[in-house]
């Protein structure tokens, strides 16, 4: 009797364990991470990449297992969730790291990518030029009109008393002082206003000499900021974000590895669509994040179409089905055996071509 009762009690305790993967309704955690998973704003119906390869695995260990989403606003939150045990297991675009590990299971690697970064791309010709002249030129330029002004002043009170060609009324006369200055410092001298005062033509020295200073230093104040826009026209690279602003997903794996690589001018969002704002309204320089991630949102949202995003990852890691490593059950294996069923049979490809038909 008690022989029998064991095995009764043991059969239940199977069933139990087994009964999230048979004819059973599992409830998934997920969090937005398009085109990995998707939820419609009026429906709540959730779709993407994720979503489709999930149910083509669940389907290979039995046709008759429902799907429950549990969707949750951010990073945190979808991890406490599968901590706590208020859900069987989650998924979404989510990174496979050591520390992550240590916490929680994960199935086997369903895709590869990396860190991207996005950026507004390379001004064009007018725009350099614009920006150019903006910053340091204008400041020479505003010193060359001084300059002009205060040495046409000098050159009207030394020679007007003398001079025919410099009218003896200030208003009338100054323009002819600073049509004589400009033509100095351009080295023209077309000869209609000569300087007759022994002081004057000191002036005339100092202007000439000086006024080729002036030039000289504005244009190599011009050629310089053209240079630095070819040399830094877009941002490629790690070491390309140094000392600039960036945005990332708070507690995402850019998060973290940023962190790590001393990148302290970070700032936090929310999620990816409140951090790509940011770039847009100038407040950071460039957004790190998942790059199919931002391959996709920058193919949706026509505002950054035209932004760049770097040509190659600079950190590389996996995506992975999350589990609660504290669960009794073994059902992640079901999952992992079922994931490569998928793979092999072709679906895998066919999801991912559906999807990622661009990369």
């Amino acid at each position: 009797m008690k022989r029998t009762l064991f095995f009764i009690c043991a059969l239940l305790f199977l069933i139990l364990q087994l009964s999230p993967l048979y004819g059973e309704t599992v409830t998934v955690a997920t969090k937005e991470a398009s085109p990995f998973i998707i939820v419609d704003k009026v429906s709540n119906k959730v779709y993407g990449f994720s979503a489709e390869l999930l149910e083509a695995v669940l389907k290979k260990i039995d046709n008759s297992i429902e799907i429950k989403y549990a969707i949750y606003p951010n990073i945190p939150n979808f991890f406490n969730a599968i901590q706590s045990g208020d859900v069987d297991f989650g998924i979404s675009a989510t990174t496979i790291t050591s520390e992550r590990e240590s916490v929680y299971d994960f199935s086997l690697p369903y895709y590869k990518t990396g860190l991207g970064i996005l950026s507004k791309s390379t001004p064009t010709f007018g725009i350099t030029l614009y920006t150019a002249i903006e910053d340091e030129l204008f400041v020479f330029l505003f010193i060359m009109i001084i300059y002009v002004f205060v040495c046409g002043n000098i050159m009207w009170l030394i020679e007007h008393p003398h001079n025919p060609a410099i009218h003896k009324q200030w208003h009338k006369g100054i323009t002819s002082s600073i049509w004589w200055v400009i033509v100095t410092i351009a080295t023209v001298g077309y000869g209609d206003v000569v300087p007759q005062r022994f002081l004057s033509r000191l002036l005339a020295v100092f202007v000439m000499f000086t006024g080729i200073v002036l030039f000289g230093v504005m244009t190599a104040s011009l050629s310089s900021s053209f240079t630095f826009n070819k040399l830094h026209h877009n941002i490629e690279t790690l070491n390309d974000l140094m000392g600039k602003k960036v945005a990332v997903v708070s507690s995402s794996v850019a998060d973290e590895e940023l962190n790590k690589k001393g990148i302290i001018n970070l700032t936090t969002a929310n999620n990816l669509s409140e951090a790509i704002q940011l770039l847009i309204s100038g407040k950071v320089h460039a957004v790190v994040h998942d790059a199919p991630l931002l391959h996709y949102n920058r193919k949706q949202d026509p505002r950054i179409k035209d932004y760049h995003i770097s040509s190659s990852f600079f950190y590389n890691f996996d995506y992975g089905i999350v589990f609660n490593q504290n669960r009794p059950d073994k059902f992640i294996e079901k999952i992992n055996v079922a994931l490569l069923k998928v793979m092999e049979s072709g679906e895998y490809d066919l999801l991912r071509n559906k999807w990622f038909a661009v990369e």
